[in-house]
């Protein structure tokens, strides 16, 4: 099995597209933008799929929240 480095590899790639689109564009606006959905995601999203996911999976879940990272 390889091994885990984030639990969220969507969302990991969600923000380094919109990152690379906001370096290529060069606008501030796209930036406050992604701090915005970083910050939703960080603290609504993910939280929420966690609990939800350790009712699922219980052990499982538990087992990879400690060997791997939120996001990085």
């Amino acid at each position: 099995m390889l091994p885990n480095r984030t639990r969220n590899p969507i969302y990991l790639a969600f923000s380094i597209l919109v990152l690379g689109v906001t370096c290529w564009r060069n606008s501030v606006c796209l930036l406050g933008t992604l701090a915005a959905a970083v910050g939703v995601m960080s603290f609504v999203v993910i939280p929420r799929e966690e609990r939800y996911l350790g009712d699922r999976f219980g052990a499982d879940s538990l087992e990879l929240e400690a060997r791997a990272r939120r996001w990085l």
